[in-house]
C-alpha cells in the first residue's frame, strides 16, 4: 500500500513587499490577541476548549495565511 501526499504549493516570488508586510502584521496582531486572551484566563477556566482550541485555530489560520502567499 503506497501513501499519497498532497502536492506542495507553487511558490509565488512576485509578492510585493507591501502585501507581505501587511500579511505578517495581521498575523502578529491575531497571534498576540489570542495569546493575550489565553494568558488572561484564570487557572480554573483553563480547559481544552478555552486554551487548546483557540491556539490550534490560530495555527491553522496562520498556515492558511502563509499558503495564501505562495
Amino acid at each position: 500500500m503506497s501513501t499519497r501526499t498532497a502536492p506542495l504549493p507553487i511558490l509565488d516570488f512576485a509578492i510585493s513587499a507591501t502585501r507581505l508586510t501587511q500579511t505578517v502584521n495581521e498575523l502578529i496582531e491575531k497571534e498576540k490577541a489570542v495569546k493575550d486572551s489565553v494568558a488572561a484566563l484564570p487557572a480554573d477556566q483553563c480547559t481544552f476548549d478555552t486554551v487548546i482550541i483557540p491556539m490550534a485555530q490560530l495555527e491553522n489560520e496562520s498556515n492558511g495565511l502563509f499558503l495564501g502567499l505562495c
